[in-house]
């Protein structure tokens, strides 16, 4: 393959047209050359931020363009027939979370992922918290065993999707919508990939006043004995907040704020006037690379630039992208064991590959 990387993006709705294309044009090395949409004003809007695009109201018309990748950012009851025609026609796959609302569908497409995988094509699912620059030190962090063993994990994501700019199916469980199932897969993924570990077990509850699941609470154990927490909510004031607590310290940093990353140890120096100035100093020495950040649009929508950079990079270089087909599928069983439990009142396991 060129060193250049062809793009036909599926879906110019919000996710697409105000995530994904702002992000693609900073990309050095890829190129959107197709877009397609079913809704035509959309469809226009798009072709007009990618000049000389090929422009299709069916995706499968744009199978045939000399395309390499096909990236799916559609709603998710679609997801697994546009990316398993995707798969099918030989094509790189790029698929927004969540991979699937059903499990076969996930199953079938780790299966053709992996069988492409043989043939040199690559599948990445739309995690872009690994690619956060804070998520990244966190991770590197827990690694380092700097904090000791892990004891608890808290997660937090709330905001406002009750304007008029809402689509209709943000609000329908069936149709993939609501808090637990649009955000509450990227903080199962989240769990997975800073502690490394899988889920064992997890117990959800939900609220539904406005539309389905507004807001929801995850709690669950992870296979290595880590005790996790997460609450989402589509129904209030913005806020991303992730909680890492270890037996020799803590950290903690929101999404949105690229100088909050601290980090507390437990005692030690750090005790009495050092450990109450600790977080000026870290936000301190943060300052430089948030304000970089900030003049970029900000670290959270950085995060999907540098999440396709890394897949451009691995499609180019070799590597393997930021999260896999098999990511997706993980976090998939989780979110539909959360939903198992709310059912049964109980915690559950979510299903094995």
């Amino acid at each position: 393959m060129s060193r250049e990387v062809r793009i036909g993006l599926v879906g110019c709705g919000r996710a697409g047209a105000s995530l994904h294309l702002p992000a693609l044009a900073r990309v050095r090395g890829a190129r959107v050359v197709a877009v397609s949409d079913v809704d035509p004003a959309r469809l226009a809007a798009a072709a007009s931020a990618c000049p000389g695009a090929a422009v299709h109201a069916d995706y499968r018309a744009m199978l045939d363009d000399r395309i390499d990748l096909v990236a799916v950012v559609v709603p998710v009851t679609r997801h697994a027939e546009i990316a398993e025609a995707a798969l099918h026609a030989g094509k790189h796959l790029f698929v927004e979370k969540p991979l699937s609302l059903e499990l076969d569908a996930c199953d079938r497409l780790v299966a053709l992922a992996r069988r492409a995988e043989s043939s040199g094509r690559r599948s990445a699912v739309g995690f872009n918290l690994r690619s956060h620059r804070l998520a990244r030190q966190a991770r590197a962090i827990i690694r380092s065993g700097a904090l000791g063993e892990i004891e608890l994990v808290r997660t937090l994501w709330t905001a406002d999707w009750t304007g008029a700019t809402k689509p209709d199916w943000h609000g329908s469980r069936r149709q993939g919508g609501g808090a637990l199932l649009e955000i509450g897969t990227h903080q199962a993924d989240l769990w997975r990939w800073l502690l490394e570990s899988e889920v064992e077990s997890v117990r959800a509850e939900t609220r539904a006043s406005a539309f389905d699941d507004q807001s929801a609470t995850m709690q669950a154990r992870m296979a290595n004995g880590v005790l996790v927490a997460g609450a989402v909510s589509q129904r209030s004031a913005s806020h991303n907040l992730i909680e890492v607590y270890g037996s020799r310290g803590s950290l903690s940093f929101s999404c949105y704020h690229g100088d909050s990353l601290t980090v507390t140890p437990v005692g030690g120096p750090s005790a009495g006037a050092l450990r109450r100035i600790r977080p000026l100093l870290d936000r301190a020495a943060q300052l430089p690379a948030a304000l970089r950040a900030a003049r970029q649009g900000g670290e959270f929508r950085l995060s999907y630039v540098h999440q396709w950079e890394a897949i451009v990079a691995a499609l180019t270089g070799g590597g393997a992208p930021p999260a896999s087909i098999h990511d997706g599928r993980q976090a998939a069983a989780v979110l539909h064991a959360a939903l198992r439990s709310i059912e049964e009142g109980q915690a559950v396991a979510p299903a094995t590959a």
